[in-house]
């Protein structure tokens, strides 16, 4: 029924939605059968793809769009393939691009020189409600790269576990405009660490030479051998980091007076756990967002209070929440009954404990239940 409710209403849209592999048997025929304007709509499955885009105006995108569940993330897998060359999954040029709701992924050698996950060349890419994880590339920006004129945009996204010999996981540079908003970047490793060199090797993110560079509401911690470093050629470049946790110093290479930092923490983002990357109950995170940000007169951030939990937005992807045991951003009876069964098998799940006593019994379930009832 669902599956029908989202093809009647792709239906009644101004533009073409492609669907694969209902329409097209893969991801690239639909590309090349796309116009500008046209969405394709991917079934979860695991694609194995080395994908080209060159001068369209298009979105990629999972169910995720309709249905607002992150499984749907989890079960749209994008693998590369193995081709050799520059770009791994997505090779996007002279485009405007959305990705939106993809697991893009690789494996221990992606046979590429930069960029297994994205290479945007001189290209708009919009990278949204995405997981970018397990690329290795023998040069730089193992998760993106995004080179020449053009802007990069990463929002509510997480980027984990990229190794590559220079840049770990973002790499930008030659006049991109980068904005990060809202997500978590951490696991990230430059192999070759500080050796010789090392002022241009980064495990998080590198914007070098480029126009802007913002990031708001983010994780980038853990990162080999740092989590940030850019360097500027002109000296009207921009570098803004706001209501962020790193947990490396910054490293620049020049003296431009273009730095501006605001609200930022330096340490540990305290997760749940280190595969799941939701923040624990003690994070620092929790609440110290911020919900609109702007800059230059642009608004960059603005969000309804409906977008978020507590007094503030939490840095990085996931909003912490007391309740949601199943992690699906929702507090609903799905999480009463897990919370029983935790009761009753004598488990702990710290979201579960409603009255922070360190343990999880009747209390809790009763608090739950009213903190459903009162939204």
């Amino acid at each position: 029924m669902n599956r029908l409710l989202f093809i009647l209403f792709l239906s009644f849209s101004f533009t073409s939605t492609l669907l694969v592999p209902d329409e097209f048997p893969t991801i690239q025929e639909a590309i090349d059968y796309s116009i500008n304007g046209d969405t394709i709509l991917v079934e979860p499955n695991i694609y194995y793809v080395d994908l080209d885009i060159n001068e369209k105006n298009i979105t990629i995108t999972s169910r995720f769009i309709f249905s607002n569940d992150q499984n749907d993330i989890e079960e749209t897998i994008l693998y590369h393939n193995g081709e050799s060359g520059a770009g791994g999954v997505f090779r996007i040029e002279y485009s405007d691009v959305n990705l939106r709701g993809l697991t893009i992924e690789g494996s221990d050698d992606d046979n590429v020189n930069i960029a297994g996950g994205i290479l945007s060349l001189s290209s708009n890419t919009n990278v949204e409600n995405c997981v970018i994880k397990n690329h290795s590339v023998s040069d730089s920006g193992a998760a993106i790269a995004s080179i020449y004129p053009g802007s990069l945009t990463v929002k509510n996204s997480l980027i984990y576990d990229n190794e590559a010999l220079f840049i770990g996981g973002i790499y930008s540079t030659y006049d991109v405009n980068i904005l990060i908003l809202n997500s978590t970047i951490t696991n990230n490793i430059s192999a070759l660490g500080y050796d010789t060199g090392g002022d241009y090797h980064c495990g998080g993110v590198l914007c070098w030479d480029c126009e802007s560079s913002i990031i708001v509401n983010s994780i980038i911690t853990d990162n080999y051998p740092n989590d940030l470093s850019f360097w500027f050629n002109d000296s009207v470049d921009n570098f803004v980091l706001s209501n962020s946790i790193i947990n490396s110093p910054i490293n620049h290479y020049d003296s431009s007076p273009n730095i501006f930092l605001y609200d930022n923490l330096l340490g540990d983002p305290l997760f749940e756990n280190d595969s799941n990357y939701r923040l624990s109950i003690d994070s620092p995170c929790i609440d110290t967002g911020i919900n609109y940000f702007e800059w230059n007169g642009d608004i960059i951030l603005d969000m309804n209070i409906d977008d978020y939990i507590g007094s503030a937005p939490d840095m990085g992807l996931f909003e912490f929440s007391y309740g949601d045991l199943n992690n699906d951003g929702e507090v609903n009876i799905f999480d009463i009954i897990i919370l029983v069964n935790l009761v009753f098998n004598s488990e702990y799940n710290e979201s579960g404990d409603i009255n922070g006593d360190g343990i999880l019994n009747i209390t809790d379930c009763i608090l739950l239940v009213n903190l459903i009832l009162d939204n």
